[in-house]
């Protein structure tokens, strides 16, 4: 037997399987064609509801809380706190003892065989201009030196509640020293002279003039040392009879003073020493 004739015996014994076999017509066809459509519809809408329904709980789940963690994409909460406007309260100097004030081995000249005799004044100092201690420092310490001849030393530590205030003082007395020099009625001797002292504290001051106190030929001249340092002031007056020619204002014991009251008083020590000119204090005086 042919290949030929194995297909068609093949092809007939198909045909009488087919015979039995009842196969829809169209209209069953076309009724299981819409219900699949149908099943395809509202398969499609259930996902549409799902991930609407997804989108719209998410934040209100996420508002609260009903997710049980935070949101991977939420931001964290942040607060900001405005900046504190208070006015920290300065820390008060603690008390000043005595050892800020000089001692008779840190006077100009060492040699001159200088003394302490103690606090001799209230208010107004001794020497012609020179300050007594204010009414208004929380502390002041008084302390007073003659050498083995003629002279006097006095010197006056006040100590305040903030450097301001210690800055304010010096202005004070600095302002109060070249009005009273300025107007001085003395015959001879020279201008008084005014000067900034660099280097010395925060600031210092130095004036040096003469008095109408003669003695012979010699004539009272009076300098004085004004320093700023942290809450405190010290001032040192320095009276002696001289000739009324003399070299510019000594300033070794502004200098010492200031060396040890710096520390105690919280402020600038000594560093180079400089003498300038207070041109505004020389503009006031006649």
């Amino acid at each position: 037997m042919t290949e030929r004739d194995l297909l068609r015996e093949g092809l007939q014994a198909l045909e009488s399987d087919l015979f039995y076999v009842h196969l829809a017509g169209p209209e069953a066809a076309r009724r299981r064609a819409g219900q699949r459509s149908q099943r395809r519809a509202a398969s499609v809408a259930g996902a549409l509801a799902i991930v609407a329904a997804a989108g719209f709980l998410g934040p209100i789940g996420s508002i609260f809380g009903t997710d049980g963690e935070s949101s991977p994409t939420r931001p964290a909460t942040r607060i900001e706190l405005a900046p504190s406007t208070a006015t920290p309260t300065p820390t008060p100097l603690p008390a000043l003892t005595a050892d800020v004030l000089l001692d008779a081995t840190e006077l100009v000249p060492t040699d001159g065989g200088w003394q302490e005799v103690g606090t001799p004044w209230a208010g107004e100092g001794p020497l012609l201009c020179a300050q007594g201690g204010s009414d208004d420092a929380d502390e002041v310490l008084l302390g007073s030196f003659v050498p083995a001849d003629e002279g006097r030393v006095d010197q006056v530590v006040e100590r305040y509640s903030t450097p301001t205030d210690a800055e304010a003082r010096f202005e004070e007395i600095r302002a109060a020293v070249a009005d009273c020099a300025s107007g001085l009625d003395v015959e001879s001797g020279g201008p008084p002279e005014f000067w900034l002292l660099a280097g010395v504290g925060d600031t210092a001051w130095v004036a040096g003039y003469w008095t109408s106190e003669t003695v012979g030929e010699l004539r009272r001249r009076v300098e004085i040392g004004v320093v700023w340092t942290g809450a405190a002031v010290t001032h040192v007056a320095w009276g002696f009879l001289a000739q009324d020619s003399i070299e510019p204002v000594v300033t070794d014991v502004t200098v010492a003073a200031a060396e040890k009251l710096c520390g105690p008083a919280g402020g600038a020590c000594v560093s180079v020493p400089a003498l300038k000119p207070d041109t505004q204090a020389l503009e006031r005086a006649p």
